[in-house]
């Protein structure tokens, strides 16, 4: 991935060669082919390049043309539709990076370009006859840009840490934002950032800046059903759901200059770009670089085999000959090492099992792919967990089905059919009644360590919601879904990637399978009691066939992470020990409590849930521990 950074002055000041300098320093991992900037006086714009399609080769940034200075990360997937718009002839398509796209769509529509994009895009665009700043993201927020206001200027780039190289940004966390680390509420967009008045602009916005410091935000897309899509028949949607599928995989691969790398969980999302990837690639010459993370053979016992993504992938690899696989097993490796230099990589709270994903995104990159594809975003969009069709099916008055439904339901769930039923009848405010307050796994524990006080403030002030891992009920994967594309708040994975010269693919998020997903109902989602019942018609004969029967499972990342933990217990004890007294931390955080907790009698007694909160819990007083610059 690429990156963009920049900044613009109010106070009449200009902007020096320097600071740009040091913003595009920052983010050398995303810069291999180069890191350019171009002072214009009261404004700045630096590009940092990494190359990974065939019109990377023509990008040479910042683009000055006219009285326009543009920067962009983008990949642009509907090159043909706007050249033909812009009656740019072929030939000379041929030769043009997408940059040069983005800024001629800027010449025929203005601030409206964006929404005429289709694919993954951040640019910046300074308009020197209009002096102000146009920043537009696409609607996803695929890719990365966190902005700070301070007094006189502002700034943007791709990773905060650019924006830690300016003077006048400060150097305080932001408590509201720790918590939701703690409890892991990531849905508040604004707040994106731990560190103080670093914030994003969300996906799907167009930002416009003057040069007398008044910002305006206006937002061209937001999450929907595409009317076209409403309404339809089974088979349409198992027509249009297969299209849509290929022509998102397709467009991300077809101009790649390396062969493409794949996350392969062995669940159903990694599956599918799997064997969509290998039509795709036919005749190229290239096979799909894909990695596992798995258990040995000889360590999966009956607790973990269904959740170990050994079996799933196994079964890709049995049916997809175009697969060049690896194994990442887990041996010694100690997440605690990992997460010394992850807080500066990720710009954020590093997760327990992060290492995990960078061995496997260094194999990749060490096998020569420049991208890691990964089916993230499937579960939320056309692939959802559907937990229970029968809400929808109530509501749309099909009686038939809904019975059918409810008793095959109520078999697997061992629960009569009839209980299963009035609980679907009862109006949504009741049920929230009888089902209390929505909790996470390890709400317990989770409350335990934190500083009660505080904790307790931020919820009962609204600030901090706990939300229920799971969704059940009438909307489920469409809540899931408003809730992960409207909180755009963590960019999942994509400094990772990019620190191991990777560029993060995620086709599962693409407009057009967003705005399809949530038109589908979910009675064509989940049939006779199977969920995912589109994906396993509609791709039969590009899916292994164990997919048409596997039962519901979540492939883990690491099914050892519990002796992984345990494992680290008596370091993670000794830091906590000396960092006990520093009231940055004991202001958020039980250190005592966790102490307690780690000594080797309660660590060896502890369940899984317990460890994994620990281990959060450890991670973010490193966190503000590196922060402080205390270790």
């Amino acid at each position: 991935m690429s990156a963009i950074f920049g900044i613009i002055r109010f106070d009449g000041k200009q902007v020096t060669d320097d600071t740009l300098k040091r913003m595009g320093a920052a983010m050398r991992t995303r810069g291999p082919d180069g890191i350019r900037h171009l002072n214009i006086g009261p404004a700045g714009l630096g590009h940092c390049l990494m190359r990974v399609t065939r019109e990377d080769r023509f990008e040479w940034q910042p683009i000055e043309q006219d009285g326009l200075v543009l920067v962009a990360d983008a990949r642009i997937d509907n090159r043909d539709a706007l050249a033909e718009t812009l009656d740019i002839a072929p030939d000379r398509l041929e030769r043009m990076a997408d940059s040069d796209l983005i800024l001629a769509a800027y010449r025929e529509w203005g601030s409206e370009c964006a929404d005429h994009l289709l694919g993954d895009f951040m640019f910046a665009i300074w308009d020197d006859a209009r002096q102000r700043l146009c920043l537009g993201r696409d609607p996803i927020g695929m890719r990365g840009l966190y902005w700070y206001q301070g007094d006189g200027f502002a700034a943007f780039a791709t990773e905060a840490k650019a924006l830690m190289t300016l003077v006048d940004v400060p150097r305080k966390l932001d408590d509201v934002r720790l918590m939701r680390a703690i409890v892991r509420d990531f849905r508040t967009g604004e707040n994106s950032s731990p560190v103080t008045g670093l914030t994003t602009i969300r996906g799907g916005t167009i930002r416009f800046v003057s040069l007398d410091g008044v910002v305006e935000d206006t937002v061209y897309w937001e999450p929907h059903a595409a009317s076209e899509h409403v309404g339809r028949d089974a088979a349409y949607y198992h027509e249009t759901y297969r299209r849509l599928l290929i022509e998102a995989i397709d467009c991300r691969l077809r101009r790649l200059l390396d062969p493409p790398g794949l996350l392969l969980s062995g669940g159903f999302d990694s599956a599918i770009i799997a064997g969509i990837a290998g039509q795709g690639m036919a005749g190229t010459g290239h096979r799909i670089l894909t990695i596992t993370s798995a258990m040995a053979p000889d360590e999966r016992d009956a607790s973990h085999r269904d959740s170990d993504a050994r079996r799933g992938a196994q079964w890709c690899l049995d049916h997809m000959p175009h697969l060049d696989h690896s194994w990442w097993v887990q041996s010694d490796e100690d997440f605690l090492k990992a997460a010394g230099t992850a807080e500066h990589v990720g710009d954020d709270v590093p997760l327990q099992l992060g290492f995990v994903f960078d061995e496997m995104y260094r194999d990749l990159r060490s096998r020569g792919a420049r991208t890691a594809f990964d089916g993230i975003g499937g579960d939320e969009t056309v692939n959802p967990r559907i937990r229970s069709a029968l809400a929808s099916l109530w509501r749309a008055r099909r009686w038939g089905r809904f019975w059918r439904e409810a008793r095959i339901e109520a078999r697997s769930a061992h629960v009569g059919a009839l209980r299963l039923a009035i609980g679907v009848m009862l109006p949504q405010w009741l049920r929230r009644l009888v089902r209390g307050r929505p909790g996470v796994d390890g709400v317990h524990w989770t409350s335990r360590y934190c500083v009660s006080e505080q904790l307790e403030a931020f919820v009962e002030a609204g600030d901090v919601q706990l939300p229920k891992q799971v969704i059940v009920g009438d909307l489920g994967a469409r809540l899931r879904t408003l809730e992960l594309l409207r909180s755009r708040a963590r960019q999942n994975n994509a400094n990772e990637a990019a620190a191991q010269g990777l560029e993060l693919v995620r086709p599962m998020l693409d407009r057009r399978l967003i705005e399809f997903g949530l038109a589908v109902p979910d009675s064509v989602q989940r049939v006779n009691g199977r969920y995912r019942a589109l994906a396993r018609a509609a791709l039969a004969d590009i899916l292994p066939p164990e997919f048409a029967t596997r039962p519901p499972g979540q492939e883990m990342l690491l099914p050892g992470s519990e002796r992984m933990i345990r494992g680290a217990a008596s370091a993670m004890r000794e830091d906590l020990i000396r960092w006990q007294d520093r009231p940055e931390l004991s202001s958020h955080l039980r250190i005592d409590r966790l102490v307690e907790d780690l000594a080797p009698d309660r660590v060896e007694t502890a369940d899984g849930i317990q460890l994994a909160v620990i281990a959060r819990m450890y991670l973010t007083a490193r966190y503000i521990a590196w922060f402080r610059g205390l270790n």
